[in-house]
């Protein structure tokens, strides 16, 4: 599904940022457009229930490591540097 767009959009990226003909340009940009049209398409359509940020916002609830885990940095001259 998701990952099968990947190859075209790939190839045409590539094929974007490569491009040395200007004339080619705007045909290459429109090209990019429609290709991030399409994967909004699918992002929007197979979101949960409709909400595009889900996953974000459960990421940012996931568990954090404590802040002191590393403990005491090394200073430059404890490192002999």
């Amino acid at each position: 599904m998701l990952v099968r767009m990947e190859g075209n959009f790939s190839m045409r990226g590539y094929a974007c940022v490569m491009n040395k003909d200007p004339a080619r340009r705007d045909a290459m940009r429109d090209d990019m457009l429609k290709q991030h049209a399409r994967l909004n398409d699918f992002l929007v359509e197979h979101a949960p229930a409709g909400d595009r940020y889900a996953r974000v916002r459960a990421w940012r609830v996931r568990p954090w490591p404590p802040q002191d885990k590393y403990g005491h940095s090394a200073t430059d001259e404890e490192l002999g540097l």
